[in-house]
């Protein structure tokens, strides 16, 4: 439209005032509105802050509170010249002044980048700008973002408000590595996490290191937590536990709060990596074989020392020599009769002589005898009573362990025993190991009863850190409704101040009023909206806290139930030991049984040798009564002989003095015929009663052997 339309005729340039020059020269300055992002110019900088030049018709300052995007160098970050971007965040304050803001401007692109970090899953470095009293306020390009205390790896000390707000002070201008969370652009919500970047990254190492870890490896580690039952060490990238068994040489060890603290340094041995469960056991102990090599060193195989119990197993004693070094006793060796139990012999606290009878080095184990040390004991002063125990000790024996005063005991009436066979001795090994089956499947059980405290343990950790975790975000979101109110109010009052101006730019002027109610109206209206959205994430924090006690609960009911089914698992070990210790004692009596019927059996098999050999020996006896027989046969035919030859020597003694004579040299060689005969026959009889004595002789060998058997 030309002014012709409004006028009905042509204006004459010469009518331009100079109201319409300063009009056209403020029309060459943008209008600048609040929340717009511009591109400047550095300046300069005053106490005021950073000046720069946005094409407006002042210079806009950028105040201290709003460029904390360039910790940790501050405003000599940037140069004169250099170009920035700046969130316009009040077009005009009550000081004439542009107010704009650096870290706003950032924030709009740093959101976008926490959306990237948080879509990729991807950890980045972030830089602390502050505290308060539920964790730490990072500055990520812009955006103020909340890592809340249980989100913290090295937590800080919680014993008081006072000394956690210290320590988290220490953790301001530090770079750490960082996870996001949660993030909610329209609550103005961003949570990061220390933890989750470190747990990930450890996961990695852990999976790396259990592949690397070998049973037996020696690593430097740094303890991260300490329980009653043992510490928990970082052997670099994966935490293994140390039992409370594993912490010294020492049978019983001081307590692991009085050895160690978190954050010590200590040489670790490997005992065990489950790379199905992903545990990894440790010794501090075993990692110093040296200590262990040097008490030994002083003792040698053979040698007889003094010790004290100082604890009693079904399978023998333990005992403490010099020093923080123990061995066992068998139960074999303790005595020279069998027994049931140690305590028959020994109690807890007794001082004993004990023979070194092995040193096993690559175990740390040394193996005593208290029956073969005995003799060599009662040469150096000690006594003992009927049953085995020690009832005299030497002085020099109480001054090297370090005992003042010997324990009060009553001796026990003596048992009567019998020695046991082969069979019995073998029936008692086997029930020994049966019982030591059973101690050992006891100690497995305790053990695992101690992992489910310990998951419990660690169960409500974790749940008072959920609870933690929300009350840190209930207070951060109570610190955003107030700074969400608090921006509100003062868009309001900047909306009141510049309706004022505008009325007083125009007094009496109805559009002008009218405009500056509008104003007014609309900031409050916002400051309505504000305090509905403080209210609604006031109210979302406390049902998340609800919520995350709900899941806490859950948490430390579930390793409450683990921990009642691990006793129940452990009731089940300790029961399948039992029935294996009764199943080793049937079998001992089956074996005891078997020996009794095979010593019966080889009795009857004795009897029937006798009875053979009694039978050769009858038969001997038959065979001489036989061979006298023919003694005697041939005698009486030798007589025959003579009284034939005599008979016809009669007989023809009357024909002739040749005839008397041929039968007289016929009588003589009868008679020489007939020694012959008797010889030959006592010479058979003697051979004959020779060979039957040989075989009585043997007769006799068997049956003595049989009787001997």
């Amino acid at each position: 439209m030309s002014s012709e339309d409004f006028s009905g005729g042509t204006v004459a340039p010469d009518q331009n005032s100079m109201a319409a020059l300063l009009d056209a020269e403020t029309a060459a300055y943008p209008e600048l509105r609040r929340g717009e992002i511009i591109e400047g110019v550095v300046v300069g900088t005053d106490r005021d802050g950073i000046l720069v030049d946005i094409g407006a018709k002042s210079e806009g300052v950028v105040p201290p509170n709003e460029m904390h995007c360039l910790q940790p160098e501050g405003p000599s970050k940037l140069n004169q010249g250099d170009k920035v971007l700046v969130f316009v965040l009040q077009p005009e304050s009550p000081e004439g002044q542009i107010i704009l803001s650096l870290d706003r401007a950032r924030g709009e692109r740093g959101w976008r980048v926490l959306q990237d970090y948080m879509d990729q899953n991807q950890a980045f470095e972030g830089y602390v700008t502050g505290s308060n009293k539920g964790g730490l306020l990072v500055n990520v390009e812009g955006v103020n973002a909340f890592v809340p205390l249980s989100q913290i790896v090295s937590g800080p000390d919680r014993s008081s408000p006072e000394a956690t707000q210290r320590a988290l002070t220490d953790w301001v201008g530090r770079n750490i590595t960082l996870k996001v969370i949660e993030l909610n652009r329209r609550r103005n919500r961003a949570i990061l996490s220390e933890r989750s970047a470190v747990q990930e990254k450890r996961a990695a190492e852990k999976e790396r290191l259990l592949l690397e870890l070998q049973e037996g490896d020696v690593k430097t580690g740094r303890i991260t937590s300490i329980r009653d039952f043992g510490i928990f060490v970082d052997i670099g990238g994966a935490d293994g536990l140390v039992h409370l068994s594993e912490l010294s040489w020492e049978r019983t060890p001081k307590s692991p709060h009085d050895l160690f603290k978190v954050g010590d340094e200590v040489p670790v041995y490997v005992l065990k990596v489950d790379n199905e469960t992903k545990k990894i056991a440790l010794s501090v102990r075993r990692a110093q074989p040296e200590r262990w090599e040097e008490i030994v060193s002083n003792y040698r195989e053979g040698q007889t020392v003094p010790g004290q119990i100082t604890k009693l197993a079904p399978f023998g004693a333990f005992v403490r020599l010099e020093g923080p070094i123990e061995g066992l006793i068998h139960i074999s060796e303790l005595v020279d009769r069998r027994i049931n139990h140690p305590k028959e012999v020994v109690d807890e606290g007794d001082l004993v002589p004990v023979k070194i009878v092995r040193i096993e080095y690559d175990r740390h184990r040394l193996g005593l005898s208290l029956r073969q040390a005995r003799d060599q004991a009662e040469s150096d002063g000690w006594a003992f009573s009927e049953s085995g125990r020690p009832t005299k000790v030497p002085q020099e024996a109480m001054d090297a362990l370090g005992v003042t005063e010997l324990p009060v005991r009553t001796e026990a009436e003596p048992e009567t025993y019998k020695q046991e066979e082969s069979a019995e001795t073998v029936a008692g090994a086997i029930v020994a190991d049966a019982v030591a089956d059973a101690v050992v499947a006891e100690a497995v059980a305790t053990e695992v009863v101690e992992e489910a405290v310990a998951e419990v343990v660690v169960a409500e950790a974790i749940a008072e850190e959920i609870v933690a975790e929300a009350q840190a975000e209930e207070a951060l979101a109570e610190a955003v409704a107030e700074e969400i109110i608090e921006e509100a109010i003062a868009e309001v009052a900047l909306a009141e101040a510049v309706a004022e101006e505008i009325i007083a730019a125009a007094p009496g002027d109805a559009d002008a009023e009218a405009l500056a109610e509008a104003i007014v109206e609309e900031a409050s209206v916002d400051a309505v909206e504000a305090e509905v959205v403080a209210e609604e994430i006031i109210e979302e924090a406390i049902a998340e806290e609800v919520i995350a006690e709900a899941v806490a609960e859950e948490i430390v009911e579930e390793a409450e139930a683990e921990v009642v089914e691990a006793e129940v698992v452990a009731e089940e070990i300790v029961e399948e030991a039992i029935a294996e210790e009764l199943t080793a004692e049937a079998v001992a009596e089956e074996i005891v049984q078997e020996a009794v019927a095979e010593a019966v059996v080889t009795a009857v098999e004795a009897e029937e040798i006798v009875e053979e050999a009694e039978g050769e020996v009858v038969e001997a006896e038959e065979i001489v009564e036989e061979a006298i027989a023919e003694e005697m046969t041939a005698e009486a035919v030798a007589e025959e002989i003579v009284e034939e030859a005599e008979a016809e020597a009669l007989a023809t003694e009357e024909t002739a003095e040749a005839v008397l004579e041929e039968a007289a040299a016929e009588v003589v060689e009868a008679a020489e015929v007939a020694e012959e005969i008797v010889e030959d026959s006592v010479a058979e009889a003697s051979v004959t009663e020779n060979d039957v004595t040989d075989e009585s002789a043997e007769a006799l060998n068997t049956v003595e052997t049989a009787e001997e058997s």
